[in-house]
């Protein structure tokens, strides 16, 4: 009968990560000249040059325009509160461009088509910074997300969840390399502890299950078998 060894690890929960605020997509009520609602150039009857143009829905479009709709640089106020200034194209942001919601959450980076798509920077106060890529208005590819705590990830994402290789670095020290699956360790991974510990296996939802091998920080092996939420139960 094999020995139990019952070695329990501490527990290493990452933080929950926000989601990307949501940009608003719709395109700028345009409104025809004749109402009054239009201030600026035209050319045969249609906003082309800069003006200034008032939706219904109350959103404020100030920029340039060609062919009746808001092409070029300008800037969108939202009654929200929110407001994108940058470049625009068919009445959507479109090129780079900065969003900034009315809490002072900001997003600064590439658009297409209304939505955050490609490299930009968004930083919600007091909370995160994300650096790195995005796709559909989501973070997707490659990026880096710092906590306010001081805890860092680095590594692969996929609609807005960390997805694929990664590192996350706690505040204290301790360091995860490996697999990352539903925005938490999952897969084969290394924990690095602070004190030199290192642990290889297989983790599942933050905490290892399967097989796993311990080592100190002399990289000398201390013990393997098989873990179940970071509780050894069978030594190999």
């Amino acid at each position: 009968m094999k020995r139990a060894l019952f070695l329990i690890l501490f527990i290493f929960l990452i933080p929950s990560i926000a989601k990307s605020a949501e940009i608003k997509k719709e395109p700028i009520e345009m409104l025809e000249v004749t109402n009054g609602e239009y201030k600026g150039d035209l050319k045969n009857g249609k906003a082309d040059g800069y003006g200034v143009i008032i939706g219904k829905s109350g959103k404020r479009y100030e920029g340039q325009f060609k062919n009746g709709k808001a092409n070029g640089k300008g800037k969108i106020t939202y009654p929200n509160g929110d407001c994108y200034e940058g470049e625009i194209k068919d009445n959507l942001a479109y090129g780079k461009g900065k969003y900034i919601w009315k809490d002072g959450t900001f997003y600064e980076g590439h658009f297409l088509n209304g939505s955050k798509n490609g490299k930009g920077i968004m930083v919600r106060p007091n909370i995160e910074k994300y650096e790195g890529e995005f796709k559909d208005g989501l973070k997707h590819g490659k990026g880096k997300l710092t906590f306010n705590s001081g805890d860092i990830y680095e590594g692969d994402w996929l609609n807005d969840d960390r997805n694929g290789k990664g590192t996350y670095k706690w505040i204290d020290g301790n360091i995860y390399i490996g697999d990352f699956k539903n925005d938490n360790l999952n897969g084969y991974g290394e924990l690095h502890e602070a004190d030199g510990t290192c642990y290889k296996g297989n983790f599942v939802d933050g905490s290892l299950n399967g097989y796993a091998e311990v080592y100190d920080k002399e990289k000398k092996l201390i013990t393997k078998g098989i873990f179940k939420d970071n509780e050894q139960i069978e030594e190999k």
